[in-house]
Parts: C-alpha cells; sequence; structure tokens
C-alpha cells in the first residue's frame, strides 16, 4: 500500500529529499537536467540566434555536462558493468548499490563533472571577453 500513496506524489515526490540515496538524488537531477536542456535549447533557438558566451552558455554546459556524463554511469550500470555480483540479504541491511566499484565510477563521473563545468564556465565567460 504504501507504493502506491508515494506514487500519488506525482512530479512533487522529486523533490521530497528526506528520503533520498544518492543514486535517487543524482536520478532525479538527471531528469531535471534533461528538461532544463530541452526548455532552454528551445526557447533559446526560438527566440535568438546562438551568440556565444554569456551565462546562458555556462547553464547550458553545466545542464548537458551533467547529464551527458551521468547518463554515462547510467549506461554502464544498466549493462551490467562495475555492478559485481549480487549478494544475499543479510540483516543489517546496506540501502542503495552505491558500493565498491560503482563508488568510484560515481565519484569520478562527479570529478569530471566539476571540472569540465570549469573549464567550459572559463571558456564561456573569460574567452569571449578577452
Amino acid at each position: 500500500m504504501a507504493i502506491y500513496e508515494e506514487n500519488r506524489e506525482g512530479v512533487s515526490g522529486w523533490f521530497r529529499i528526506t528520503r533520498y540515496s544518492v543514486e535517487r538524488a543524482l536520478y532525479v537531477i538527471q531528469r531535471l537536467s534533461g528538461i532544463g536542456i530541452v526548455i532552454f535549447a528551445f526557447i533559446h533557438l526560438l527566440y535568438t540566434s546562438w551568440h556565444p558566451g554569456g551565462w546562458g552558455d555556462v547553464i547550458l554546459g553545466v545542464l548537458v555536462t551533467y547529464h551527458t556524463l551521468n547518463g554515462l554511469r547510467l549506461v554502464l550500470t544498466e549493462h551490467g558493468f562495475l555492478i559485481g555480483k549480487p549478494t544475499r540479504a543479510v540483516y543489517p541491511y546496506r540501502k542503495g548499490t552505491l558500493y565498491g566499484s560503482q563508488r568510484y565510477l560515481t565519484m569520478a563521473i562527479l570529478a569530471l563533472f566539476v571540472i569540465f563545468v570549469l573549464i567550459w564556465s572559463y571558456v564561456a565567460l573569460v574567452i569571449p571577453a578577452g
């Protein structure tokens, strides 16, 4: 019965962070960044021509970078890479799957995200003005 009650929340349930694990937070950000990319690109291309530089490019770069890198992590996970062998559920139960190599993959993806965002921000904000 609790599953059905949770589904009644709809999209607003995404923002209830008290019961989220790291995996769930990454998943929600993945969805929101995808929605943001589509909305931003549609509005930007509909009403303006593409002018490189500025905060709009930084926002788009951050969304696309996160969405791409986390999508790569999700694809690797869904195809069984770096998951490891299943283990028997023994009390006390461990929540989530971010253990071992899966944790290292997540940290590597987030580190790459920070590096790429810094590079993209520099390129979008400093170089055109210079």
